[in-house]
């Protein structure tokens, strides 16, 4: 046992006392004992400073749990706060967008319509001068041949007018994903584009070139994949190459469950500046050409909303660009 003693300079020790009884009498009756006495008192120091030191810890483990608690809350406050956050910036984008679609539909039939409604006043003015000579008696041969110059002109202009903008209209409802109906086509890759590319290039300067192996053999949406090689394949020689030769490889490969398609061309390639509003509809730099800057647009939204895959455009060097898609598939 232990305990503690005070020795004779009033100081108090502490002792471990160990005895044992070494005889006994023939009552059973204790008769001899002997012992021993330690001093203990540093391995006691020891043993208190642990217990104040285990004390000492468990105190800041508790500070420390509680200061990670109330992190991890702020944390997750801060979390709700970002989400929200998030989905505001994201409503506002959608709603940026909306405003830049409705602005550029507005700007691009304002031409065509404009031209047409100033042809249609043109004519009413011009009929009711005919009309009116005609009721005084005072109209001639020439008000006559002059009244069906200008009916035939006008007309010309409301017949044109009308028609770009019955193909703007068109093209508008092209851009929309909503278009293309939900379907699981069976394409062999290499000779789905083989073929288009056989029919869509006979007459372009452009020579391209396709990397893709025999055996990718994939479920996936034929109408919208055949439209996404059609708008990249105008953009390039529209854009890309002006008059001049030019030279575009596609190159596919499947990984796993996904489908690489790389589309490159060594054309002038497309400003630094401009690569983040690309993908922006009534986005042009060919506007002067009647280009209506929906191409890509189009191809953004069948990638992402039908294909249900992403798209992105890098630079190349020295010069031209690539868009790269990636989008699911069903193996056959």
């Amino acid at each position: 046992m232990s305990y503690r003693v005070k020795d004779k300079q009033g100081n108090w020790l502490w002792v471990l006392d160990r005895g044992k009884v070494t005889a006994r009498n023939e009552d059973d009756e204790a008769i001899r004992a002997c012992g021993t006495i330690k001093d203990i008192s540093e391995l006691k120091a020891t043993e208190l400073a642990l217990a104040e030191l285990n004390k000492s810890l468990e105190k800041r483990v508790e500070e420390r749990t509680e200061r990670l608690q109330q992190s991890r809350d702020e944390l997750a406050n801060t979390l709700e706060e970002l989400t929200a956050t998030q989905s505001t910036l994201v409503e506002a984008q959608k709603m940026a967008s909306l405003g830049r679609l409705v602005s550029g539909v507005a700007h691009e039939l304002n031409t065509p319509l404009g031209t047409a409604i100033t042809a249609s006043s043109v004519l009413t003015q011009s009929l009711r001068s005919f009309k009116d000579k005609l009721d005084s008696g005072k109209l001639t041969l020439s008000d006559t041949q002059a009244f069906i110059e200008v009916s035939e002109s006008s007309a010309q202009l409301m017949d044109s007018n009308t028609t770009r903008a019955a193909q703007l209209v068109k093209r508008f409802k092209q851009a929309s994903a909503h278009e293309y109906v939900s379907s699981d086509d069976s394409i062999e890759l290499k000779s789905f584009i083989a073929t288009f590319l056989a029919y869509r290039t006979k007459e372009s300067k452009a020579v391209v070139e396709l990397d893709c192996h025999d055996s990718i053999c994939i479920r996936s949406n034929g109408q919208a994949l055949e439209k996404i090689l059609e708008d990249l394949l105008s953009n390039a020689i529209d854009h890309g190459f002006s008059a001049a030769e030019g030279r575009i490889l596609i190159q596919v490969r499947q990984k796993e469950e996904a489908i690489s398609l790389l589309f490159s061309d060594n054309g002038k390639g497309i400003d630094e500046a401009e690569l983040t509003q690309i993908f922006e509809p009534f986005h042009t730099t060919a506007r002067h050409k009647g280009n209506v800057g929906l191409g890509l647009y189009m191809v953004f939204n069948l990638v992402t909303y039908v294909l249900n895959g992403s798209i992105q455009c890098t630079p190349n060097v020295p010069k031209g660009c690539t868009f790269e898609l990636v989008f699911p598939s069903k193996r056959l």
